[in-house]
């Protein structure tokens, strides 16, 4: 199971907020729920509706379990969340979703 989050970034913070993102993605590894955390550049620069440019990237988190997932939720994802909002404010947008695997090949 993954747990996705996809984040554009202003242009202007984007690096000071890679740096941020790579130690919360360890953060979120310290915790019992995560066994694996992958950072993805999302190829397609956009324009925002100020005209800003944003960067946008994906982090997925592999998850052991559903009820691993909802632990997260209800124990830390409030706290965790609200710790890039008070170092960048509106300079971000998140999304989240959960992927369930339903077939593989290779």
């Amino acid at each position: 199971m993954i747990y996705e989050v996809n984040i554009d970034i202003d242009a202007d913070v984007f690096d000071k907020y890679v740096v941020w993102l790579r130690k919360h993605m360890s953060e979120m590894l310290s915790l019992e729920y995560f066994e694996a955390a992958t950072l993805y550049r999302v190829e397609a620069d956009s324009l925002g509706e100020d005209g800003k440019r944003s960067i946008s990237v994906s982090v997925h988190y592999q998850v052991a379990s559903r009820e691993k997932l909802e632990q997260y939720f209800l124990n830390h994802a409030k706290p965790m969340r609200s710790d890039a909002i008070e170092k960048f404010g509106t300079k971000f947008s998140a999304t989240r979703r959960v992927l369930t695997e339903d077939f593989s090949l290779g």
